[in-house]
């Protein structure tokens, strides 16, 4: 999705439009997204008010990246590096 973001002229309130243009979450699939759309479709186009198919605005567009990342990092679980600790000596008897 985030490609699409950059690359393409994404719209709300349809699928498509006559012009081509998609929907992010159409957008991602056919870039190779393998997710079901499940609610998004409808969030999306709730979110944005739309009646009818229209280009999404760039403050549409802003919050969609922001909260794409915002899940992202919430996604993403830091590995720490191993502890050193010291080896055990065996004691001589």
């Amino acid at each position: 999705m985030f490609s699409a973001l950059d690359d393409e002229e994404l719209i709300v309130g349809a699928y498509t439009d006559r012009r081509g243009r998609v929907c992010p979450g159409l957008a991602a699939f056919r870039r190779g997204a393998k997710f079901g759309a499940g609610a998004f479709p409808r969030a999306w186009d709730d979110f944005a008010q739309a009646r009818r198919p229209r280009a999404a605005t760039q403050r549409e567009l802003e919050i969609l990246r922001a909260l794409l990342e915002e899940s992202l990092a919430e996604t993403v679980v830091p590995i720490a590096p191993p502890q050193s600790q010291p080896r055990p000596t065996l004691a001589k008897a």
